[in-house]
């Protein structure tokens, strides 16, 4: 121990950017040394206590008030709980490897501070490297990266690893879920939420989840019903004459039209109180349940911000009927002036402006037409801008529930605002990595601004006064998280990390976090000229993505398990409607969630701009398709298709694993409608079959004239064929389901130009429109989609 208490002592004088080396003989060198490959690596002693001293590299200078500017026998103290909400992990073991041609790290690695859960590294000044980054933090940089992918804590990564699963080398090899598997143990316990000896296995068998371990019976009072409020038949906000009659107000400032040109005004007849006033509780039981933005129990019409009561009531009309949908979109259309005009927008907007600019991009975005999208995606910077300068993205409620005394009242008020502050920073985020993905926009935020705790339970933002959240706060499973901390916990696949407690809305964050991560490594590597740094070929770091998807998507299996013991059993009476509608939420979650997993691997996969244009897309991101485009996309599918089967072949079978939870899901109708997300999963899946078995080349036996006379039947065996298959392995190239004719997709595309005929929004209709040119209706005996 002196020996290590010596060396730190002289890490620390090393505050320098300059790289460092030590030569054979101990010495602090300025080039890199030429190691002997055949010399032997001494090995450490180390203690029974299991405390390991790593030789720490030189660090970026720290601020004197930073922990960075200690020793690193200070930074790092093996007794220390450095983050109550993460289970205990062993310290790994110190190991050696040499970094040569493909094999080399990573990056060039800042050491490790602590376990990657526990740590609260992006809180201290080694994140921000200039002023100019501290103040606008739009972009990351290296030293970001190098805090994430600490690859000293993954010495098993190399660059040149196959595209197989099974490539993290530990004592306990864990394979990436597989969809026959963890979700039919889920099913399972759907089907029978009372039965308790379920247990999951991954991997190789060594890791066991077993349920009876968890939960002796299911509780009597839940803390958590996903996409659902936990007391369906709360009261909600009520309108009044008085506040009906500012909203028509502002309506009358704004001076919409209709499709036909007349003026709408304040007599119209779909603008009544009892009209307004199903629009405003579609709002909170639609959208506010799977977007918890706006907190329920503080939210006062008759003194909230007019232009936040209408945006919210306009986003509730569009779930209603077309006439009302119709009314909602010709409103939004004219109301981005009158936002821009109220006294509360300016260069630090409040927290209503900024919820209403919000809703107002959402219904723009996702519930309208393509102008509406256009217009939504042009002001989208605004917004950002806005949250940027505002204090949504450092937001800290948790610092209220720690001194409780005093007035509750006020504290309640007072953590309403900063966790709806918190939460709006963190919505949009998510809606701003599904853009950039799923629609290959530009990412606006990356996921190092959100320098916060994960959202609060669901006990905690629905309790209905000031002394239910003091309970619920003190009670509540999960605890301060913070955000990047856990985020780096899931891009460290070598650790067996198990986040058991949590919640929903947080896990969806943790995947947009991961998205985010895999969406800016993609921009690095198309500029990166062949090298991301430090010896590393591009492309490297698909497969730690894949990794942490993996890990996500086993994760959240085992929480699926866990909540579906939480309802009560299922019995042979009538299912009362709370019951019912914490069922239905619960299996919305999971395939809407599952959905978006497997539609980020599937875009990790493949090109999914290429796959649109191969499959007849006539505009892409607004700019109309050429030839010479048509050409090249068709190149790269087939190459795609033929040259890289690993990469094709998972793509597919992600893609039939989001389409058979779609298809035998009960509440199909709508999920489309209430997670905007799901329809275009559904469209990208159903492109990415076609133009597998499309770009393939042809089978002498294929009976392209086979008339389907079921097109669900048919799909259902297409996907049920696919999603039984070890993706995984090599024998999936020769199976008979991977070589059947080029129309063995027909039945399913036909059944999902039906489903998507019905989704009111333009971006997904021409979707459904490059889908049904894809169908070859003369073998389809049915006539779904066709009108």
């Amino acid at each position: 121990m002196t020996r290590h208490r010596q060396k730190d002592a002289e890490g620390s004088e090393l505050m320098t950017r300059k790289r460092a080396w030590k030569d054979p003989e101990g010495r602090i060198v300025k080039k890199r040394p030429f190691l002997d490959s055949t010399q032997d690596v001494p090995t450490t002693e180390v203690s029974q206590t299991n405390v390991v001293t790593v030789p720490l590299p030189p660090s970026p200078p720290g601020s004197a008030s930073s922990n960075l500017a200690a020793s690193p026998s200070q930074l790092f103290d093996p007794t220390q709980t450095y983050h109550d909400g993460f289970e205990q992990v062993d310290i790994l073991q110190p190991c050696t490897f040499e970094a040569t041609g493909g094999q080399d790290l990573f990056w060039e690695s800042i050491p490790p501070l602590s376990d990657p859960g526990h740590s609260t590294g992006p809180l201290d000044d080694i994140f921000m490297p200039d002023t100019a980054s501290s103040f606008n933090m739009p972009y990351t940089t290296m030293t970001n990266y190098n805090w994430l992918f600490d690859l000293s804590l993954d010495p098993e990564f190399h660059s040149d690893t196959s595209l197989g699963l099974n490539v993290v080398q530990n004592d306990q090899p864990r394979a990436p879920p597989q969809q026959g598997h963890s979700e039919q143990i889920a099913r399972e316990k759907h089907q029978n939420a009372g039965a308790i000896g379920v247990s999951s296995t991954q991997g190789n068998g060594k890791e066991k989840l077993s349920c009876s371990s968890c939960y002796q019976s299911p509780r009597k009072v839940l803390q958590e019903t996903p996409m659902c409020l936990l007391e369906p038949n709360k009261q909600l906000p009520t309108l009044c004459d008085l506040t009906r009659d500012r909203i028509l107000k502002v309506i009358d400032l704004c001076r919409p039209t209709s499709p036909d040109g007349n003026t709408i005004t304040s007599s119209h007849q779909l603008l009544t109180l009892a009209s307004l006033q199903s629009y405003l509780d579609l709002f909170f039981t639609r959208f506010n349940t799977v977007y918890p933005l706006i907190h329920l129990s503080t939210f006062n019409p008759t003194s909230i911000e007019p232009i936040l009561l209408l945006s919210a009531i306009l986003l509730g009309a569009t779930y209603a009927d077309k006439e009302a949908h119709q009314l909602a979109v010709c409103i939004h259309d004219v109301l981005r002036p009158y936002i821009f005009s109220c006294p509360g927008f300016n260069a630090r907007a409040e927290l209503p402006i900024l919820q209403a600019i919000l809703l107002t991009e959402c219904l723009g975005k996702s519930r309208a037409g393509q102008r509406q999208h256009d217009m939504s995606h042009l002001f989208h910077g605004l917004l950002i801008n806005l949250i940027r300068r505002s204090e949504c993205q450092t937001a800290d409620p948790e610092t209220v529930g720690k001194d409780l005394d005093g007035d509750i009242e006020s504290h309640w008020r007072k953590w309403a605002d900063l966790e709806s502050k918190k939460r709006l920073a963190q919505i949009c985020f998510i809606w701003d990595v599904q853009h950039a993905v799923l629609f290959s926009q530009s990412l606006c935020m990356s996921a190092f601004e959100l320098r916060t705790a994960l959202p609060c339970d669901q006990s905690v933002w629905e309790a209905t006064s000031p002394l239910a959240w003091k309970v619920a706060w003190k009670t509540q499973k999960q605890t301060s998280l913070n955000l990047l901390a856990v985020l780096k916990s899931y891009l460290s696949p070598h650790r067996e990390v198990t986040q058991r407690d949590l919640n929903a809305i947080s896990r969806i964050v943790i995947l947009h976090g991961l998205m985010s991560i895999s969406w800016d490594m993609e921009r690095r590597d198309q500029t990166s000229l062949g090298s991301l740094g430090n010896g590393i070929v591009s492309g490297s770091w698909r497969e730690r993505m894949i990794q942490s998807y993996d890990l996500w998507k086993a994760d959240f299996d085992r929480c699926m398990v866990d909540m579906k013991l939480q309802l009560p059993p299922t019995s042979k009476d009538p299912v009362p409607s709370e019951e019912l509608s914490w069922r239905q939420g619960l299996a919305t979650y999971e395939i809407t969630s599952n959905a978006i997993y497997h539609a980020a691997s599937l875009v990790l996969l493949s090109e999914i701009l290429d796959l649109q244009i191969y499959g007849g897309a006539r505009h892409i991101l607004g700019r109309p398709v050429s030839r010479a485009d048509y050409a090249r996309s068709q190149k790269i599918v087939k190459r795609w298709a033929t040259e890289t089967p690993k990469r094709a072949i998972k793509a597919t079978w992600h893609s039939a694993c989001l389409l058979r939870d779609f298809s035998e899901s009960k509440e199909e109708p709508f999920i489309s409608v209430d997670v905007f997300h799901h329809p275009w999963t559904i469209f990208l899946a159903s492109l990415t079959l076609w133009a597998f078995y499309q770009a393939r080349p042809a089978d002498s036996t294929d009976n392209d004239d086979e008339m389907i006379w079921d097109a669900k039947k048919h799909m259902k065996e297409l996907l049920d064929g696919i999603v039984g298959l070890d993706c995984h392995g090599q024998e999936l190239l020769v199976v008979p389901m991977i070589h059947r004719g080029s129309n063995c997709t027909a039945g399913l595309t036909a059944t999902v130009v039906g489903h998507l005929s019905k989704i009111r929004w333009a971006v997904v209709h021409d979707g459904m429109m490059v889908l049904k040119g894809l169908v070859p209706w003369r073998l389809i005996c049915e006539d779904d989609g066709r009108k």
